[in-house]
């Protein structure tokens, strides 16, 4: 789950930001993101637990608006094929 802490606002919840990202557009660049950053750490992940499995949050925006399943398929390759190398 996507939340940040705010020194002000303290706690903000997807609930109060992610409809904002939708209407600006946002959504794409955040879905992306997040994509990319549960990739790295499931590879990181799986050598402590195999059968470990995660599931990821798709807006309607990003499916709408988007190539997500395309993109998502090519940074998992893209991180699965650096973390490989580097480790």
């Amino acid at each position: 789950m996507l939340k940040f802490h705010d020194q002000e606002l303290k706690e903000v919840y997807p609930s109060q930001f992610i409809p904002l990202l939708e209407k600006s557009g946002l959504i794409i660049l955040v879905g992306k993101w997040v994509i990319e950053q549960s990739a790295i750490m499931y590879q990181k992940l799986r050598q402590y637990r195999p059968n470990l499995k995660i599931q990821i949050n798709l807006s309607y925006v990003q499916v709408l608006k988007s190539d997500v399943l395309s993109e998502m398929i090519a940074i998992i390759k893209k991180i699965i094929y650096l973390l490989d190398v580097l480790m």
